[in-house]
């Protein structure tokens, strides 16, 4: 285990010499270490190099201002859990996870949300250490189309000042947001500009986070990178007809087809459908079909969308987490390789645990993930990322890894990753389970009485076994779990 950065905050901190880039509330740990030769390299930046020539902002941030670059620093921090820029969410007018960014809070950062939940704020500061947790609460927003918290920020003068005032003080600004859209990359360069400091944002630039978060753009990155056979079959479609017209055509060869809205995430833009409704009818009936789930499902008519096959010969859903340093940091850091579980016929994520997968399946994957997170760094791409795949075949012995989509951004197994790294900083978390379920009916019983009800399973700082509420909407609402157990095994 090689630990890039690790500790607790506070009087239990560890002395480390961390260097630039980095922030002890973020501690990296590599689980698996790869090789890659130099010849896959120089191939690799050849590929990198292709996008960088097609595409040349792809991994600027120069026109936020001089002073904000991406990384990662100990300046006072802005944390914002802010789902609303990530496509199907745009328009929910409540955040449910908006808290779960704090997992990563340290001493003097601010965390920036719509409603604040005291109870929670509380247990979350005295379980990291970092009491009190300094929150602001924006309120809800109006009727309409909703705003980002990043936006909606330049719109409060008097945060603003407080946040501009505490980066002047410091001498520098830390944004540390969900995703790294341009938001929050203007939200950092107001705030340099104002308080004369630098701003460093712990994400990539807005234009590659767009292009990485988009599974039509990762599909392209895995064909050119890996190999076609490396994901199921997969194409754009820029209209309706083309829709139609490619799913009958792909109806034919499997028992079932998807259409997905290509930025959306957890599984919540996904559309499978049985291919034998669709043999059934004509090319304006499909069109008309698709077009009214889609839109039931709160998409816009933004295109293209992407269609392909649903693979039905799965045997488990693996997700490699990453850590990507700036370029001269170090190569990127494979943390975890996890089995996600999902739920329904959209496949919705709903929790995670360590994959426990055959050596070779697992050195495959975590192989063709450091290649494409190889590449990925040298266009630009800075921070969290991970890669979603499908094993598929008779056995997981021979299973074949499918990549399905990327998730440049913090998310459902990162952020508690993280925290099991954070609070036990030796040896890591030795075993751990992540539930986030929104399906099961709950009457409402506030946070309060959710810590009630868990008791003494709940874990307490110094321990080492017990459970984390991760958030307070689902539960707040009654509309679901959002925790981790950590324990001594994974049993």
């Amino acid at each position: 285990m090689n630990v890039m950065l690790a500790g607790l905050e506070g009087p239990l901190a560890e002395k480390t010499d961390d260097g630039p880039g980095t922030r002890r509330a973020i501690p990296v740990v590599e689980r698996v270490a790869v090789e890659i030769d130099q010849s896959e390299r120089e191939r690799l930046a050849a590929c990198a190099d292709g996008l960088l020539r097609n595409e040349p902002g792809l991994g600027q941030s120069g026109f936020f201002g001089p002073a904000v670059r991406p990384g990662l620093c100990e300046a006072p921090g802005v944390l914002i859990g802010d789902q609303r820029e990530i496509g199907l969410h745009a328009r929910v007018s409540e955040q449910v996870v908006e808290h779960r960014i704090a997992l990563v809070a340290s001493v003097g950062d601010t965390l920036i949300v719509e409603r604040r939940n005291e109870v929670f704020e509380d247990h979350l500061a005295a379980l990291l250490g970092i009491a009190p947790l300094e929150t602001v609460a924006v309120g809800p927003p109006r009727a309409g189309s909703p705003v980002s918290l990043p936006m909606r920020l330049h719109g409060r003068p008097d945060l603003m000042d407080r946040l501009v005032a505490k980066a002047r003080v410091a001498g520098g600004c830390q944004v540390l947001p969900h995703i790294g859209t341009g938001a929050a990359w203007l939200l950092a360069g107001e705030i340099a500009r104002r308080a004369g400091v630098p701003a460093c944002v712990a994400a990539p630039p807005p234009r590659l986070t767009r292009r990485i978060n988009d599974k039509i753009w990762f599909a392209e990155l895995v064909r050119s990178v890996l190999e076609p056979q490396a994901l199921p079959p997969t194409f754009a479609a820029f209209g309706p007809a083309a829709i139609a017209s490619r799913l009958v055509r792909l109806a034919r060869t499997a028992r079932k087809v998807v259409v997905k809205t290509p930025d959306s995430a957890g599984g919540e833009g996904n559309l499978a459908i049985e291919s034998e409704r669709i043999a059934r009818s004509s090319l304006e009936d499909v069109r008309r079909l698709i077009l009214s789930l889609l839109r039931a499902r709160g998409w816009e008519g933004s295109y293209p969308v992407l269609v392909g096959v649903w693979l039905e010969d799965v045997l488990a859903s693996p997700s490699v987490q990453i850590w990507v340093p700036a370029p001269g940091l170090g190569d990127p850091v494979i943390e975890g390789l996890f089995e996600q579980r999902v739920s329904g016929d959209r496949a919705v994520f709903v929790g995670a645990v360590p994959a426990d997968l055959p050596p070779d399946v697992e050195a495959r994957l975590c192989s063709e993930a450091m290649r494409l997170a190889l590449v990925l760094q040298r266009t630009g791409y800075f921070g969290r990322l991970s890669f979603d795949a499908l094993l598929t075949g008779r056995e997981l012995g021979s299973a074949e890894p499918k990549w399905i989509e990327c998730n440049g951004r913090w998310g459902g197994v990162s952020l508690p990753m993280t925290l099991g790294n954070r609070l036990f900083p030796r040896d890591g978390p030795r075993g751990i389970c992540i539930l986030q379920d929104k399906a099961p009916p709950l009457r409402k019983r506030g946070v309060e009485a959710c810590l009630a009800v868990l008791g003494g399973r709940l874990l307490r700082r110094g321990g080492g076994e017990g459970v984390v509420p991760l958030s307070a909407g689902l539960f707040e609402r009654g509309r679901g779990l959002h925790l981790a157990a950590f324990a001594n095994s994974q049993k």
